[in-house]
C-alpha cells in the first residue's frame, strides 16, 4: 500500500523522518536528487499508521476521538517510534488514555522510557485509584502506581498543613535567612490566604484521606499559582516605596511543593517484562 505525503510535515513533526530524509540514508539521497522518496515503514497497521500522519499534517479533525483501546496502543507505538511529539500524553488524565499509553510500551514497543513516562503521567495527574480497565496490564503495575500516587499527595499535604501551622507560632516575627522579617501581621495574612485557598480545594475544613479522590499535581500547582496576596514594607520612615516580603508571592509555595512527584522513584519497565 502507498501513501503520498508531504516531505515538510514529516520532517517537522518527526525527528526520525527527519533523518530518513535529510540524513544519510538511502531515502535521503533519492529525495535529494528527485525532489520524493519512498519510505518503507514497518507494518504498524495501516489505520494506526493513517492516524498518526493525520496529526502530523495538521488534520486533527479526521482523527476520531472514540478510539477503541488496542487502537490507541497501536498508535502509541507508532509516535514512540518516530517519536511524535503531538501525540505524547503531556498532561493527560483519562485513565483510559494513560493505561493503553501504558499497554502499548509493554506489550508493544518496550521501550523504558515510554513506560516510565506513562507511569509518572499516572501518578502526578490521575485524581482516583485505577484498575486495570480490561487491558491485560499486571496487578503489580496497578498497584505500584496506586501506592506511589497516594504517598506523593501525602507528602504534598503533609509540607501543606505543616507550613500553615508554622504560621500560627509567629507571635513576634521571625527573620528569614537573608534578614527579611516575617511580621505577625504578614502571618495573618499569609495564613489566611492560604486557608482560603486550600478550602477553595476540598483541604479544609478537615484533611483528605487517602486515597484522595480529586486530588493530582494539578492541585498544588493551583495552590502555588494562587499566590499570598502582595504586600511589603516600606522602605524608609518616609519613602513611598515599598519592599515586598518574599511570603507575599507564589515562589515560596512553588518551591515548597516543586519535586513531590520527581522524588518519586521511576518504574522500570525490566521489574515487568517476561524474562527472555
Amino acid at each position: 500500500m502507498h501513501i503520498r505525503v508531504s516531505a515538510k510535515h514529516l520532517t517537522l513533526g518527526s525527528p526520525v523522518f527527519n533523518r530518513m530524509l535529510n540524513g544519510d540514508w538511502t531515502e535521503a539521497a533519492e529525495f535529494k536528487e528527485k525532489g520524493s522518496a519512498e519510505l518503507v515503514v514497518p507494518n504498524w497497521g495501516v489505520e494506526a499508521l493513517i492516524l498518526v500522519l493525520y496529526i502530523i499534517h495538521a488534520q486533527t479533525t479526521k482523527v476520531s476521538r472514540l478510539l477503541g483501546l488496542e487502537d490507541l496502543a497501536k498508535v502509541t507505538v507508532v509516535t514512540d517510534y518516530y517519536v511524535v511529539k503531538k501525540v505524547k500524553l503531556s498532561n493527560s488524565s483519562n485513565p483510559r488514555e494513560i493505561l493503553s499509553y501504558e499497554f502499548g510500551s509493554l506489550y508493544f514497543s518496550r521501550r523504558p522510557d515510554s513506560f516510565a513516562t506513562a507511569c509518572s503521567i499516572a501518578i502526578e495527574q490521575l485524581k482516583s485509584p485505577i484498575s486495570s480497565l480490561g487491558l491485560p496490564i499486571p496487578a503489580l503495575i496497578i498497584d505500584e502506581i496506586n501506592r506511589r500516587r497516594t504517598e506523593a499527595i501525602q507528602s504534598g499535604l503533609d509540607l501543606l498543613y505543616s507550613r500553615r501551622d508554622s504560621l500560627l507560632d509567629i507571635i513576634n516575627g521571625t527573620n528569614d535567612e537573608d534578614g527579611s522579617r516575617c511580621t505577625v501581621e504578614c502571618a495573618a495574612m499569609t495564613y489566611g490566604q492560604m486557608s482560603k485557598g486550600m478550602r477553595a480545594f476540598g483541604m479544609l475544613p478537615s484533611r483528605p484521606d487517602p486515597p484522595f479522590t480529586g486530588v493530582n499535581n494539578d492541585s498544588f500547582s493551583a495552590l502555588s499559582e494562587l499566590g499570598c496576596g502582595y504586600w511589603g514594607e516600606r522602605r524608609g520612615p518616609y519613602s513611598k516605596r515599598f519592599k515586598p516580603h518574599k511570603c507575599s508571592t507564589s515562589s515560596s509555595y512553588s518551591a515548597m511543593f516543586d519535586g513531590i512527584y520527581h522524588k518519586v522513584e521511576l518504574l522500570s519497565l525490566s521489574d515487568y517484562i517476561p524474562k527472555v
